[in-house]
C-alpha cells in the first residue's frame, strides 16, 4: 500500500500479534517505520489504525472514486438526496495489517485485532494457494463488500470478489508473491 510515516497524533492502534500475544509497537516520531525484526520463526501480524480525520472531495472526483472501491449505493444516496453536486465528504481512516511470513504457519493472522474495519483471513495465507476470509465493520460481518486481491509485481493481475451475507470472501492466489489485499 501506500508508505505511511509515523505521527503519534494520527496513531490509534500499531501492535505486533506473534506467538498468542499482542505488543505495541513504539517508534520514532515522523520515521519509517519499516525493518521490524520478527524473532520467534512464527508468522506474526502487523497492525495499524489511524485515528479518524475528515476528508472532502469535489463532486465528480467523489463519484469516480466511490465505485473504485465498491461503494456504489454512496453514489445512490448522493442521489436520492439531491446532493450529487455537492462535495463528497467522508472520515477516513486506515486500517492495515501486514502478515510476515515466518517459517512455521501461526494462527496469528486468522484472529480479529478488533481494528474498526479489517480483513480477516481464516487461516495463514502465507502457506495456501487460495485466501478465504471474512470482512468486519466494528467487529459484525460486511456484506457485499469488495475484496481487491493485487499482485505487488503485477499490479494489472488483481481479483475482486464481493463479501458473501456473512462477510465470507474467498478466491485463489493463483501466482505466489506478494498480494495486497484490500477492501
Amino acid at each position: 500500500g501506500d508508505p505511511v510515516f509515523r505521527y503519534d497524533s494520527r496513531i490509534e492502534r500499531f501492535v505486533l500479534r506473534q506467538g498468542g500475544h499482542d505488543a505495541e509497537i513504539s517508534g520514532i516520531e515522523g520515521a519509517d517505520p519499516a525493518g521490524w525484526f520478527v524473532a520467534d520463526g512464527n508468522s506474526a501480524v502487523v497492525a495499524y489504525e489511524s485515528r479518524p480525520s475528515p476528508v472532502e472531495l469535489p463532486a465528480a472526483k467523489f463519484e469516480v472514486y466511490l465505485p473504485r472501491y465498491g461503494l456504489e449505493w454512496g453514489i445512490a444516496a448522493r442521489a436520492r438526496e439531491g446532493d450529487r453536486d455537492e462535495p463528497g465528504r467522508e472520515r477516513f481512516s486506515r486500517c492495515a495489517k501486514a502478515v510476515l511470513a515466518g517459517p512455521q504457519a501461526s494462527g496469528a493472522a486468522s484472529r480479529p485485532l478488533g481494528l474498526r474495519y479489517e480483513i480477516v483471513p481464516s487461516g495463514d495465507p502465507s502457506f495456501s494457494s487460495s485466501l478465504r476470509g471474512r470482512v468486519l465493520y466494528e467487529g459484525e460481518p460486511v456484506s457485499g463488500a469488495l475484496v481487491t486481491a493485487t499482485l505487488r509485481d503485477d499490479p494489472y493481475h488483481h481479483v475482486q470478489p464481493r463479501s458473501d451475507a456473512a462477510g465470507a470472501f474467498a478466491f485463489p492466489l493463483r501466482r505466489w508473491g506478494v498480494w495486497l489485499i484490500t477492501s
